[in-house]
């Protein structure tokens, strides 16, 4: 290719991602200042983190310097900085106050403090490349000398040092820590956080895929995930292992619920990527198609991590990567699907770093040969963790093939409470131990006659495995807050009866 060509070309792609670049940055300019409307006492935590020069949008530097005025001289509220606007007759210059309502309306609730963060790691980056571009001004002058430049180069860069590394914005105050406490939400309500990264792992046929693509679709229609208050968003789901067999579950699970699967807003994509990489190209294409991701499911991390599983250096700069360019720039809650230890099933296989450097992490454990799987909170850091819970998968029948068999696939709907999940065990083959546990204890009893009952459930096996079953069923029971025990005497709770 001639010389002109290739430089063209290179001209092109930097133009391209400069524009990319911009826009993720004006994105979050407009986050910032919608979050803060929405949520004025966030506005003590953003404000230890960014300075109006730091907007590159005209109209989002004119918006914060008000609310930073406003804040000074008052309490911050949409009402509030609108005045101040239209006193200083820039009001009109920013759109309005239906401009202002519409991005405090728009904003995700909960990411003005990490939408500041990527406004200022933006504006940073655009302030290096303008240093960069004086100083190559000055090197092509054939007066200036090593020394002359080196100098330049520390005048340039020593503004840079001051604001987010400033010592005193280091130290905050606890007005500006109960900001950021107060700006914490939960994607699901105390059992996701949003603007997180987390994890679900599981043994191979554990449904740990099912399960993550259910709570996936119940975030695009904010539909309630375990009976838990959802907040509606758009997922983006990387399909790594399924490809475009995903599409066939997403079918399942709208016909499950009676609902026209074209009507989804989720965005798939069925690749892997070595997110290692390739994070900053899906954040690029994220921005491209102005897309505000909710969620993003990576599954697995095995199709998506390149790196040494059991190395704690590459498993923490993975999941660093994934923050920082998945979850950062658009608050989304990022879940990796993984799969569980060789010996040790109840932990993620690999590394600890992924434990000790996630947000949240949930096993899920198939029950037997049961067409169920309970998912337990294993980690969360913000909160107490939640009781376990259990989810039923069903087969749907989606049509017919060409040779004329059933084209089918399974969809994980939760249940809850001891009668629904007899009901569904019964309908999956042979009960497992968990659910001969609960018809033990029927409509209660004393402890050492559920005990007989249970055993007696399984005249073929041994003393041995007896015990361990019933210890095993007992202490899933009691997480799940099923059993109730007034002494020695059981009973199922909520007054549901096998």
């Amino acid at each position: 290719m001639p010389e002109a060509a290739l430089s063209a070309t290179a001209s092109s792609t930097t133009m391209r991602a400069e524009t990319v670049t911009l826009r993720l940055a004006l994105s979050a300019e407009q986050s910032v200042i919608g979050g803060v409307l929405s949520e004025p006492a966030t506005f003590a935590a953003v404000k230890e983190i960014l300075t109006p020069e730091q907007f590159e949008d005209p109209s989002c530097r004119m918006i914060y310097q008000a609310i930073l005025d406003e804040h000074e001289a008052g309490e911050v509220s949409l009402l509030t900085v609108a005045e101040r606007l239209e006193r200083s007759g820039t009001l009109p210059v920013v759109g309005g106050f239906p401009k202002l309502v519409q991005m405090a309306q728009e904003v995700i609730p909960g990411n003005a403090v990490q939408s500041a963060r990527v406004v200022r790691r933006q504006a940073q980056r655009a302030a290096l490349g303008r240093v960069g571009a004086r100083l190559q001004e000055a090197a092509e002058k054939g007066s200036v000398t090593p020394a002359d430049l080196a100098r330049l180069a520390v005048n340039y860069l020593q503004p840079l040092t001051k604001g987010a590394d400033d010592p005193v914005r280091l130290l905050m105050d606890v007005t500006a820590l109960d900001a950021r406490h107060q700006a914490q939400r939960w994607a699901v309500k105390g059992v996701v956080p949003s603007n997180a990264v987390g994890m679900i792992f599981g043994a191979s046929g554990a449904f740990k895929s099912f399960i993550a693509l259910d709570y996936a679709l119940h975030r695009a229609y904010g539909m309630t995930w375990c009976g838990r208050r959802t907040a509606k968003g758009t997922p983006i789901y990387i399909a790594a292992e399924g490809g475009a067999g995903l599409i066939l579950r997403i079918k399942a699970w709208h016909q499950l619920h009676g609902m026209d699967w074209r009507e989804c807003p989720m965005r798939v994509v069925i690749v892997p990527m070595a997110l290692m990489t390739e994070a900053g190209v899906l954040r690029d294409a994220i921005v491209t198609a102005d897309v505000t991701p909710s969620d993003i499911v990576v599954d697995t991390m095995s199709q998506c991590f390149s790196g040494e599983e059991n190395s704690s250096t590459e498993v923490a700069s993975f999941l660093r990567t994934i923050g920082t360019e998945l979850r950062d720039p658009f608050g989304a809650t990022v879940i990796v699907v993984h799969h569980n230890g060789h010996s040790a099933t109840e932990r993620p296989r690999g590394s600890s770093a992924i434990v000790s450097n996630t947000d949240f992490v949930f096993g899920c454990f198939r029950d037997e040969k049961e067409m169920m799987a309970t998912v337990q909170c294993i980690k969360q850091k913000d909160g107490e963790r939640c009781a376990d819970l259990t989810f039923s998968l069903h087969h749907q029948v989606l049509g017919k093939d060409d040779d004329g068999d059933d084209v089918t696939s399974l969809v994980a709907k939760y249940i809850s409470g001891a009668a629904e999940i007899i009901a569904a065990a019964t309908k999956s083959g042979a009960p497992s131990s968990f659910t001969r546990l609960l018809q033990a204890i029927g409509t209660g009893a004393p402890e050492e006659e559920v005990r007989k009952r249970f055993y007696e459930s399984m005249p073929e096996a041994d003393t041995d495995t007896r015990r361990q079953a019933y210890f095993r069923a007992m202490r899933r029971a009691e997480g799940q807050s099923l059993i109730i025990r007034n002494g020695d005497w059981l009973d199922i709770s909520g007054g549901a009866r096998a």
